[in-house]
């Protein structure tokens, strides 16, 4: 799970009253939904910005998933080897393996050693919210 020191950012977590935490970032994540490792091409999204409170991915075991903003930031699963993966990806639930569907929306062409800007920098407040009411369950 490569994580780099943000550039910029707020964090992305749900704290304890259910709303984003905001916190100035301290690691930045970057978000893979698949990935060709002998191309080094793949599709991810924006980079993931945690504070050092909520920044405790590498204790984390595999499953284990942490909630934030538009889903579940954990470790992805690779359904071909049936084995979890160092990188890091957006699920819709915390016990679901499905990408959720407001990260999903944000994917983009991904390329080794370069840098994916952060939630902050592509998501503007109103893209934010509208991604927000389209992906809500009824």
């Amino acid at each position: 799970m490569p994580i780099h020191v943000p550039t910029w950012g707020t964090c992305l977590a749900i704290d304890a009253r259910g709303r984003r935490c905001g916190r100035p970032a301290y690691t930045e994540c970057p978000i893979v939904f698949n990935w060709d490792p002998t191309k080094g091409y793949g599709t991810g999204a924006p980079s993931v910005t945690l504070c050092r409170l909520h920044d405790y991915l590498w204790e984390l075991e595999p499953g284990e998933c942490v909630e934030i903003v538009g889903g579940w930031l954990g470790r992805g699963w690779n359904t071909d080897a049936r084995c979890w993966t160092v990188t890091t990806t957006v699920y819709e639930t915390r016990e679901a393996l499905f990408v959720s569907p407001h990260w999903w929306a944000l994917r983009r062409p991904i390329k080794s050693g370069y840098r994916e800007p952060t939630y902050d920098q592509a998501v503007t407040p109103e893209l934010a919210a509208a991604l927000t009411a389209a992906t809500k369950s009824p």
